[in-house]
């Protein structure tokens, strides 16, 4: 990763990575992510819609997440990882 930007406001998150066998960069976009706090349970958060500048990744990638390969929805059950998401989200 060689570059990560958080937009609270806009609820964005966006990547740059440099891949082994790619020529160029690849962008990761993470668009209306959602961190869900309930009474009493763990922290879930929610990515909201994923592209990814590469057409071939954002298409598996996608393909992944319709077949559950990849969770639509990831808790966070560490208690560190909680402080952490909480405080950059």
């Amino acid at each position: 990763m060689t570059k990560l930007e958080i937009d609270k406001e806009n609820k964005t998150i966006n990547a740059d990575l440099d891949l082994k066998g790619e020529k160029g960069g690849v962008r990761i976009t993470l668009s209306n992510y959602r961190l869900i706090q309930e009474d009493g349970k763990n922290p879930v958060f929610e990515p909201g819609t994923i592209e990814v500048s590469r057409e071939w990744i954002d298409a598996l990638l996608k393909t992944l997440v319709k077949t559950n390969v990849i969770p639509e929805r990831m808790e966070v059950k560490n208690q560190l990882h909680q402080t952490v998401v909480k405080s950059i989200l």
